[in-house]
C-alpha cells in the first residue's frame, strides 16, 4: 500500500466472478511469489495460467510447478531471490515492448499447452490408453 503506481486490492470475490474481476483490473504485470517449501512445491501453476490467459507477463518464484512451467525469459520470469524479483519487475516496468511480447508468448503457450483443446486431447489419450490396457488384460479365450 502507498507505493506509487501500485494498486492494492483486498476485496473478496466469489470464484465464479474471479476471472472477470481479474480481467477488469487491467494490470500490466503479474507476480507469483511463494516460499520454497514442501507445501508450495505441491501448489499448481494457476497464477501463471491466469495471467497468461490474459496476456500478462508474470514474475514467479522458481519453485514447484512455476519452475516446471515458465520458460524463463520467454513467457515469464523465474526468481530465486528478492533481488531477482526486483531485477525482472524493473525490466518489465521499464519496457512496454518486453511486457507486451512476453505476455503474448505466455498467452499463446498457455492456450496451446494448457487450454481446453490441449486438456481434452490429454484426457482422450488417457482414456484410449486405459481401454488398450484393459483389452490386453482380457485373456484371448474370453475374447473369442
Amino acid at each position: 500500500k502507498g507505493v506509487e503506481r501500485v494498486e492494492h486490492h483486498a476485496a473478496w470475490t466469489p470464484i465464479l466472478k474471479y476471472p472477470k474481476m481479474l480481467a477488469d483490473m487491467d494490470f500490466d504485470i503479474g507476480i507469483a511469489p511463494v516460499v520454497d517449501s514442501a507445501f508450495n512445491r505441491g501448489k499448481s501453476n494457476l497464477r501463471w495460467l491466469e495471467y497468461s490467459g490474459l496476456g500478462i507477463p508474470c514474475v514467479a518464484s522458481n519453485v514447484g510447478h512455476f519452475a516446471q512451467t515458465v520458460a524463463h525469459g520467454d513467457d515469464g520470469f523465474l526468481a530465486d531471490t528478492p533481488e531477482d524479483f526486483y531485477t525482472h519487475l524493473k525490466a518489465l516496468i521499464a519496457n512496454r515492448k518486453l511486457r507486451t511480447a512476453m505476455g503474448a508468448r505466455a498467452k499463446e503457450r498457455m492456450t496451446r499447452d494448457f487450454g481446453a483443446i490441449a486438456g481434452s486431447r490429454h484426457y482422450a489419450d488417457v482414456i484410449r490408453q486405459a481401454i488398450a490396457k484393459k483389452a490386453e488384460a482380457i485373456p484371448a479365450e474370453v475374447i473369442q
